[in-house]
């Protein structure tokens, strides 16, 4: 519960705030145990790259489509085509 807060609030923080090592956090959260963690943090990492895409969160996103959870690979799929929309 804790770690999945924690994700929500690293997401919320906007792209101003959202440090690298908030980024990093959020992208090792991809690989937590908990599936719920899993998903929140890549949320996270959407709200931030809608605000702000960067090509290591579009690279992220990429990768996540070869996670073994398929909501992670759905999540990164409909982020990647929000942020190509917003690239474009």
């Amino acid at each position: 519960m804790v770690r999945k807060t924690a994700c929500r609030v690293l997401g919320n923080m906007g792209e101003k705030l959202a440090s690298n090592q908030s980024i990093t956090k959020l992208i090792h959260a991809l690989d937590d145990p908990d599936s719920t963690v899993r998903q929140v943090a890549c949320e996270a990492l959407g709200d931030i790259a809608r605000k702000a895409p960067t090509r290591e969160l579009i690279s992220e996103f990429i990768d996540a489509l070869d996670n073994v959870d398929p909501m992670i690979r759905k999540t990164a799929c409909q982020l990647l085509g929000t942020m190509g929309e917003k690239l474009a």
